[in-house]
């Protein structure tokens, strides 16, 4: 599967992920290359861990001197996973997302966040796993194609995007090192669960980079 990318502006921040005040950004003096060096190494290194699409968004000219920020957004290559069919009780090997969302609605409301803090009796782990079982369906439904971008390495701590990119790279670097010393599974986990992100509601992205 050939890596799909694009360049996203302006800057699209994760929610729910903190901002560095500006009075506390730094400068790192080594990374001196351009934008577009390290725009190639983050490509290469996702690449190398099996990332099927990645996202680069910054801003630029003034606004990125008031937000220098770099969000990485990138979706991981499917894997061979059908156990959305056991878990939505779904028989139907091809469901239309009609039927993915309503056989998840009939079995996730009893364990909503909000419901188990009333007394449901119901499991928010659960809730959660029907959750990921109704995105690998849909996935399934609507094919490989169908890139989620729901994973996210964000870097503001630098005083441009260029070194917050170098930062996010050299991040990526020391990740895939657990690879090379023969820890996949460690990396596997980093790579499939701690970057799970989402995009705040009404954040304006223009592509710039096909």
């Amino acid at each position: 599967m050939k890596l799909e990318i694009e360049d996203k502006v302006p800057l699209k921040w994760p929610e729910g992920w903190s901002r560095t005040l500006i009075e506390q950004r730094k400068s790192q003096a080594q990374w001196k290359k351009p934008f577009a060096f390290y725009r190639e190494a983050v490509i290469t290194e996702l690449d190398r861990m099996g990332v099927s699409a990645v996202e680069i968004s910054h801003n630029i000219g003034d606004l990125e001197r008031k937000d220098p920020g770099v969000a990485v957004w990138f979706s991981m290559k499917p894997t061979a996973d059908y156990s959305w069919q056991q878990l939505l009780q779904l028989d139907n090997p091809a469901p239309t997302l009609a039927e993915i969302d309503d056989a998840f609605r009939k079995l996730a409301q009893k364990h909503h966040p909000d419901r188990v803090a009333n007394g449901s009796g119901g499991d928010i782990h659960m809730f959660h796993k029907l959750s990921e079982a109704r995105k690998k369906a849909r996935a399934w439904v609507l094919g490989d194609s169908a890139q989620q971008h729901d994973n996210c390495i964000p870097c503001d701590r630098f005083t441009d995007a260029r070194q917050n990119l170098a930062a996010v790279r050299s991040a990526l670097a020391h990740f895939r090192g657990l690879e090379r010393v023969g820890i996949p599974a460690i990396l596997e986990r980093v790579m499939t669960t701690a970057f799970k992100a989402q995009l705040a509601e009404g954040k304006p992205s223009v592509s710039t980079v096909a």
